[in-house]
């Protein structure tokens, strides 16, 4: 680890993830709720598309999200 980054750490400087996290559209226990309704509908044998978990994720945050931020989403949650 660099000693810049053990210096920053001590020194409260927040990590890139932490630092951007008001930015996100959704809460990270709002993610877990997606992802939760994401596993049932696939256990439920119900196929979904993009725009599907879009419209699902645009209703829990009340914000209108993308095709690449489900593409992002995606990347983060592989499972």
């Amino acid at each position: 680890v660099p000693r810049t980054t053990l210096t920053a750490r001590y020194n409260g400087v927040p990590t890139r993830r932490d630092g951007h996290a008001h930015e996100l559209n959704l809460a990270p226990a709002e993610e877990l709720v997606l992802v939760d309704w994401i596993k049932v509908m696939g256990r439920c044998g119900i196929p979904l598309t993009h725009e599907m978990v879009a419209q699902h994720a645009t209703v829990i945050c009340r914000e209108t999200v993308g095709d690449a931020w489900v593409r992002r989403f995606i990347g983060r949650h592989q499972d």
